[in-house]
């Protein structure tokens, strides 16, 4: 076994072995076995960001495994109790935390093991082998600062990526990265945005039910945004291709403002529930409208409490929305602002969520 992989099978184990509730008697601690069963690509090539400090490339491994828990009980009578309370350890943790610490996926296998005894070799009175399949990503924090990628060949993006793409924005939300933004408020009524950094889970947060506009796909809708600093982003963009994970837990509407000149000139992508819509608008001298051509699906919002890999493709007037690695939306409008920051957009959407932000220049 390799290195990293061997590594990431160890950090695995403890990870689990850490959800499991401690029995009173140290004798009946459960075991944790992993078996790795496949790797698998995170990011690109494995990179998946710049850490803030040290200042360095992040990697990641992923691995699929199969894990057993070993439990103990004194009884067979026992026995039961112990294996309903680490089922529900493993299985009915939170999965926000579980997401932040590397485990992606987490199944238990529907074959029920037979119960151990002694003469299975335990040195106890009886056990049980509880089997997990997993899906976990190591993602080793690291330790002295470095250089970065500068040029990062992007295979995530439906569009070619010539010589002068340039990464210029990634952060998973491992360190504190509210310095890079600053939040900015549409002149509408409602209390002001409240946009705050949460270190357990590694996301930004959006708390305030600030917005205005109609129900309908008509691009009126403001709101309160979250813009990355032109010093954060080598300065205002034209073309990019932006990857972010969103996720609200109420209702609201919930996006990205990009090319974003000012609070009446910008161009937006709103997801919004219960409205069940997705649109592409652009606001420009304070008046909203949809793309010119296409940008607006009816009859599918967003999930509520699913976090959204989103990746939006900008190139010219033209825009390309993809959800989960799939294309859900694209439209045109040459009225577009020129250039402009890129940020978060929440309207009426006091439960807005977001957990990473990654931004290239094309």
């Amino acid at each position: 076994m390799s290195g990293s992989v061997a590594a990431a099978v160890s950090a695995l184990a403890a990870q689990i072995g850490a959800m499991l509730t401690p029995p009173q008697d140290p004798a009946l601690a459960p075991e944790v076995h992993v078996t790795p069963t496949r790797l698998r690509a995170a990011g690109l090539g494995d990179f998946i960001g710049i850490d803030a400090a040290p200042r360095a490339e992040c990697f990641a491994r992923r691995i699929e495994a199969q894990v057993v828990v070993r439990i103990f009980a004194s009884s067979t009578a026992a026995l039961l109790e112990a294996e309903q309370r680490a089922a529900t350890d493993i299985i009915g943790a939170d999965p926000t935390s579980s997401r932040s610490q590397g485990l992606l996926r987490v199944a238990r296998s529907p074959l029920l093991e037979p119960p151990l005894v002694p003469s299975d070799g335990i040195a106890l009175a009886a056990g049980r082998d509880l089997h997990f399949a997993v899906l976990y990503e190591h993602r080793p924090t690291p330790d002295t600062g470095e250089g970065v990628i500068e040029q990062v060949a992007q295979g995530l993006v439906p569009a070619p990526l010539g010589r002068s793409a340039r990464r210029v924005y990634a952060s998973g939300f491992a360190q504190n990265p509210m310095a890079d933004f600053a939040p900015v408020d549409a002149a509408v009524g409602g209390p002001a945005g409240a946009w705050t950094w949460h270190a357990g889970s590694r996301e930004i947060r959006q708390s305030s039910a600030r917005g205005a506009g109609a129900a309908t796909p008509d691009g009126s809708q403001q709101g309160t945004y979250l813009l990355l600093k032109d010093a954060a982003a080598g300065g205002p963009l034209t073309d990019f291709a932006v990857q972010a994970e969103i996720r609200s837990d109420g209702d609201g509407g919930i996006g990205l403002v990009f090319r974003f000149a000012g609070a009446d000139d910008f161009g937006s992508l709103l997801l919004d529930r219960p409205g069940d819509w997705r649109l592409l608008a652009r606001r420009r001298a304070g008046a909203g409208q949809p793309f010119a051509e296409d940008g607006v699906a009816t009859g599918r919002g967003y999930a509520s409490a699913t976090w959204m890999r989103l990746n939006l493709l900008v190139v010219g007037g033209a825009a390309t929305l993809r959800i989960d690695d799939r294309i859900v939306l694209s439209g045109r409008d040459d009225a577009l602002p020129p250039a402009g920051a890129i940020g978060f957009f929440c309207c009426r959407n006091a439960k807005a969520r977001f957990g990473r932000l990654s931004v290239t220049r094309l």
